[in-house]
């Protein structure tokens, strides 16, 4: 689940091509609600990336790799020199608690492992676009 404010920003999936290359123009999905939802249904990558001009230069940008095992991130990630401060500022929780399901398998399952990585990287994702919209 993607969450964003609707009026200045959006979300679209891109090849992996288009996300290396920060190129937004005729992506696979464009979404615009503010409450985007894409389910990972198969495995593969999946790429994603804002659909604001300049934005996927500022790094808010998302790859997920379902059910291929660990990669190791080619992405490069922001340096020393960056003008990036060295913490960010913290924020409110303005969406309030994202609902999981009740699982019944063992903590340990690879499903459940799945699921919370997932929504740990949309988590990062709102408070990257968080960030670099103040």
């Amino acid at each position: 689940m993607f969450l964003y404010p609707p009026s200045q920003d959006s979300v679209i999936q891109v090849t992996e091509e288009s996300y290396k290359k920060c190129n937004i123009k005729d992506p696979i999905l464009y979404m615009n609600n503010g409450n985007s939802l894409f389910n990972l249904t198969s495995k593969g990558q999946f790429y994603f990336t804002s659909g604001v001009a300049g934005h996927c230069q500022k790094n808010q940008k998302l790859h997920i790799a379902v059910g291929e095992g660990i990669i190791e991130n080619t992405d490069a990630a922001p340096g020393p020199g960056s003008s990036l401060p060295a913490s960010a500022p913290s924020y409110p929780t303005v969406f309030g608690n994202i609902p999981v399901a009740a699982s019944t398998s063992t903590p340990t399952s690879t499903s459940s492992q799945l699921t919370s990585t997932f929504q740990l990287l949309i988590i990062g994702y709102v408070i990257c676009t968080l960030f670099y919209l103040m």
